[in-house]
């Protein structure tokens, strides 16, 4: 997967959301996806999403887009380190059930 963040990270990040660039065909890998959209990331999956060794891989995209603590709150200090924090938490929690992410 190296390759499709290599190849179209940049076109990512022009402010068009993942599910319009899929859409358009602009990365022919992810055709046959489906789109999550979250707050602040998108996941993409699907069977087209396999590991080489045919284990199935979810895809996540950051976004431009705000969460209401962003919004009524006031920037979060940190937010980015805190919810990766807060990933590699609840990943060690189901790790030996789930496998890692």
């Amino acid at each position: 997967m190296p390759e499709l963040v290599a190849e179209h990270g940049n076109t990512v990040n022009e402010s068009r959301a993942i599910w319009q660039l899929i859409g358009d065909g602009e990365i022919p890998r992810l055709t046959r996806t489906s789109v999550l959209e979250g707050k602040v990331s998108d996941s993409v999956f699907g069977d087209a999403l396999k590991s080489t060794s045919g284990v199935a891989v979810r895809l996540m995209f950051r976004n431009k887009r705000i969460s209401t603590h962003d919004v009524n709150r006031g920037a979060i200090v940190f937010k980015d380190q805190v919810l990766a924090f807060n990933h590699d938490h609840m990943l060690h929690l189901v790790v030996d059930v789930l496998g890692s992410s």
